[in-house]
């Protein structure tokens, strides 16, 4: 009986060390092709227009006009459902990231990487953030998830304020 438990334990340590090596891979995977997805892609295609045109498109509050609309209640509706359509993959990518970032990534890891006080921490928070691009809607669900596997508060604001750096929308 004793030999049975042992090998039930064995199995059971087995799954954790496969579990502890397979989620941080599905956690890279998930961010790369979410934000390729989201991210990467559609703004390489705008890139090129905006090369050309010196724009990257119609304003989200004023359309094609030139002036923004009066403050109406239907103007204030347009926008909000002009902001959701145009964020609303990025919302669920950020909540997806930060869910997987608490549950995939070992707290150790995060600590050693994002959790010491010093600048060094702070400056890889800032530069991870980077080719995230995403706005500080999108980006908060993932600085919430470094908090709470224990980042510092510095690597999570310097994570939280680097993202829309080159968000072109923010540029």
């Amino acid at each position: 009986m004793s030999q049975h438990v042992s090998t039930n334990i064995t199995k059971d340590v087995s799954r954790v060390k496969m579990l502890y090596m397979v989620l941080p891979v599905i956690f890279v995977l998930v961010t790369l092709v979410g934000l390729y997805i989201v991210k990467w892609n559609p703004y390489y295609i705008k890139v090129f227009k905006a090369a050309a045109t010196h724009s990257i498109g119609n304003s989200i509050v004023s359309g094609k006009l030139q002036v923004a609309p009066s403050p109406t209640w239907s103007t204030a509706w347009g926008y909000t459902t002009a902001y959701f359509t145009a964020v609303w993959k990025a919302v669920i990518l950020g909540l997806v990231l930060g869910s997987l970032l608490q549950v995939a990534i070992p707290k150790q890891w995060v600590m050693n990487i994002f959790g010491k006080k010093g600048m060094g921490s702070t400056a890889i928070a800032a530069g991870t953030a980077l080719p995230g691009m995403m706005c500080s809607c999108c980006a908060a669900p993932v600085t919430v998830g470094l908090r709470k596997s224990s980042a510092s508060v510095s690597s999570a604001m310097a994570f939280f304020l680097a993202n829309p750096v080159l968000n072109p929308a923010t540029i």
